[in-house]
């Protein structure tokens, strides 16, 4: 990932052992390839097919890939003759074979940086012992003396743990058919190793089934980046181990959507030749957007000897649990390289699978990459595994029934789920089912039930009765399962098979003689009341009868139940519309101060001179047109976001922070600002603090002091007893409620 810049000394310690000081010297080109054929041979019991030299094909030595001026190469590259390769060593200063692979060939053509990074390594490293004249260790010795005559082994070179990534992936499409699009290049940005070693971790899981939270944040050229993080299903089933010509688009979505959604938890630095992230970030997006296991952590190589870093790889490995390799030659870099570490060899060499399709995938040594005495600068995620016991507590037995045969457009349906609960304690609250597109976004919530202590596995059979299935048109949905406990504000997604495919149908006609025309539009969907008093639909309609239509079109304000709440407006039709003909553009526009927070949905009927009023024909376009009015946001000021969102989770129990730091005026939010009796934000540099506190009723000890504040209005906090404000700007101090205060 990043410029192979600022070379450090690199790890000799497993090429250098004093105590047997036996001068090391170059390997020769004939040599080497000598060496190759030997190692293919052992790895396919010496069948007669490969023993040709002729077939071994030198690809490159280091003086191609590197512009030293070396006498000696200090590697050199095999392909062998029908499959595979293998890095032998220059110098016989180091373990003869530093790397190979049963698979594929090697290339230099497009040489990806992942691959580089190691070849770099081994260079480094040779150079470095030659230069400080370092004598060959005896363990050394005995792996070329081995390496000349290997049925002097004592044990077969064999894996002792394959390679778990079944997946190669990489970085351009389709993996990164989601990324940010550059208009200067015309092209997409690239996934970035750190996201594409993420990736394909979690395909190794196929967990979780959502993730977590919805995440933003602000790239310096692309803008505000985002995710929808809890409300996306991972298709796991179709995600390819590899892609091709023949990939399906599901397939490419599948990938790309779970790419985009770890770059972005990663809060990747997308760019057309170079996508980078701190290898930092994995364990936080893991576990903070995942639901990975808290015990994730990273280490760092310099801070263990050899054999304890290996073993602490070896361990997770025979645990079949993969491992988010990094390793960078540069001390200020914003990344490093990334790839997963899934295998290791008898030999003790571990597989990389470097994240650019498979190319270079192999076992490499990592015994050159101790250092005797400087900064290492390369890390391990290790205890990379789900959260135990997370397939969720409410769990579907069977796939999700649906009880008819035809769906209609805003119209009820039944469903039947038949549900279990996973956990060893007893479940009490509420589920529901959700409505998806064919794309899977959100779309509206259609049923709820309450639960009532839930027995651990005791099967249980809910039927429901869905609201009306507003906000669709004619074409294919998914109906989800969700839960949420009492005491939880957070729906969670049912395990098991929960997708239920539905078929939307053209609504029955009406009487109505009019239909749309096309899809209504509305001035907004998300209303803050407090910023916007009016709301208005636009809608064009087509007569549809055999006659002509005079009367009057009405739009409505529905609740999710299918219950007018109010009229919108209405137009009188004085100027007949003959058949086939249509009427456009009509304005529907009214006040909405007096609805409360909630989803609701705007439909349209007709009455014409002589009838009653019925729902306009929908015309295969979603006639119901969903809107929601939203709570206010309790914070503004930009410095109170950005300090609320490093130490809420200390000072603010229970409440629920937005990705900038922002509040929301929710009822939980409200209930648990009331409740917090001490607050502390001291030596904070904060201007103001009046946005948060006028909601803390209940406070009784405030500490601000050594902040910038200005002003201070304490007049809502009636049970304030103790206040330290010292070493502020204060010109306006409102203690007029704070009629308890003492100190």
């Amino acid at each position: 990932m990043n410029a192979l810049t600022n070379r450090v000394l690199m790890p000799l310690a497993l090429f250098i052992l004093v105590s047997y000081a036996v001068f090391a010297k170059p390997i020769s080109l004939e040599e080497a390839k000598e060496i190759a054929i030997q190692h293919n041979l052992q790895m396919n019991k010496y069948s007669i097919e490969l023993q040709d030299p002729s077939a071994y094909k030198l690809i490159a030595s280091s003086h191609d890939v590197f512009s030293k001026a070396t006498q000696n190469p200090t590697f050199y590259i095999y392909n062998f003759p029908q499959e595979g390769w293998v890095i032998v060593a220059g110098d016989d200063i180091a373990r003869p074979i530093l790397a190979y692979s049963k698979e594929d060939s090697y290339s230099l053509e497009n040489l990806h940086d992942n691959a580089k990074y190691w070849l770099e390594v081994y260079d480094s490293a040779i150079l470095e012992a030659i230069k400080q004249g370092a004598p060959q260790s005896e363990k050394i010795a005995n792996e070329w003396l081995l390496a000349r005559n290997p049925k002097k082994r004592t044990y077969l070179l064999d894996e002792v743990v394959p390679p778990l990534i079944k997946t190669n992936w990489g970085q351009e499409a389709p993996y990164n058919n989601l990324c940010p699009y550059d208009e200067n290049e015309k092209k997409r940005t690239l996934t970035g190793c750190v996201a594409t070693t993420v990736a394909q971790i979690m395909k190794y899981w196929n967990f979780p089934v959502s993730g977590i939270r919805k995440k933003t944040y602000t790239h310096h050229k692309y803008g505000t980046l985002y995710a929808d993080l809890e409300n996306t299903t991972y298709d796991w089933e179709n995600m390819a181990n590899e892609y091709n010509q023949n990939s399906t688009e599901e397939q490419k979505r599948a990938v790309a959507i779970l790419m985009y959604h770890c770059g972005v938890a990663l809060e990747m630095n997308y760019g057309v030749k170079i996508s980078s992230a701190y290898e930092k970030n994995i364990v936080n997006s893991l576990t903070s957007y995942f639901m990975y296991d808290a015990n994730a952590r990273m280490i760092s190589r310099s801070d263990y000897d050899d054999s304890t870093w290996t073993d602490m790889l070896k361990k997770n490995l025979d645990n079949n649990q993969p491992i988010a390799y990094s390793g960078s030659f540069c001390s200020g870099c914003s990344g490093a390289h990334s790839f997963v570490c899934d295998g290791y060899d008898t030999d003790g060499r571990f597989h990389f699978n470097l994240g650019w399709e498979g190319i270079e995938n192999g076992y490499y040594s990592i015994d050159a990459l101790t250092n005797l005495n400087l900064n290492f600068r390369q890390n391990a995620i290790i205890d990379i595994k789900p959260i135990k016991e997370l397939n969720s507590q409410v769990s579907l037995l069977k796939p999700l029934e649906l009880k008819q045969e035809i769906v209609y457009q805003n119209s009820s349906i039944k469903i039947n789920a038949n549900i279990v609960n996973n956990k060893s304690e007893s479940f009490s609250g509420s589920i529901s089912l959700r409505l998806f597109d064919a794309e899977d976004n959100f779309l509206i919530n259609i049923a709820e039930q309450k639960i009532d202590n839930l027995e651990v596995n005791n099967p249980t059979e809910v039927t429901f009765e869905t609201n009306p299935l507003f906000n669709t048109s004619v074409g294919k949905y998914y109906v989800k399962l969700y839960y949420k406990h009492d005491i939880s504000y957070k729906w969670l997604l049912s395990s098991g098979n929960n997708k239920l495919e539905i078929d939307v149908q053209k609504a029955l006609s009406s009487e109505s003689k009019l239909s749309l025309y096309s899809s209504p539009i509305l001035s907004a969907y998300q209303i803050d009341k407090e910023k916007e008093s009016n709301i208005k639909a636009t809608a064009s309609f087509i007569n549809t009868s055999e006659e002509d239509f005079t009367g009057i079109i009405s739009a409505s304000i529905y609740d999710e139940k299918g219950t007018i709440i109010k009229e919108l407006a209405s137009y009188s039709v004085t100027k007949a519309i003959a058949p086939n003909g249509h009427i456009k553009d009509i304005e529907f526009s009214n006040n909405i101060l007096d609805l409360e927070q909630g989803v609701y949905f705007i439909g349209f009927m007709s009455k014409d001179k002589s009838g009653e009023f019925v729902l306009v024909n929908t015309n295969n376009f979603i006639s119901f047109v969903k809107f929601e009015i939203v709570p206010p946001e309790l914070i503004t000021d930009a410095k109170l976001k950005e300090w609320i969102k490093l130490y809420a989770e200390y000072t603010l129990p229970g409440v629920v922070v937005n990705e900038d730091g922002g509040i929301t005026a929710t009822k939980t939010n409200l209930e648990a600002l009331v409740k917090i009796e001490n607050f502390y934000c001291a030596r904070s540099n904060l201007i103001t603090i009046n946005e948060l506190i006028r909601h803390m009723p209940n406070l009784k000890k405030l500490d601000c002091s050594n902040n910038s504040l200005i002003e201070l209005d304490l007049s809502n906090n009636i049970k304030l007893e103790t206040l330290h404000c010292y070493n502020n700007q204060l010109t306006n101090l409102d203690l007029s409620g704070s009629i308890e205060l003492k100190t």
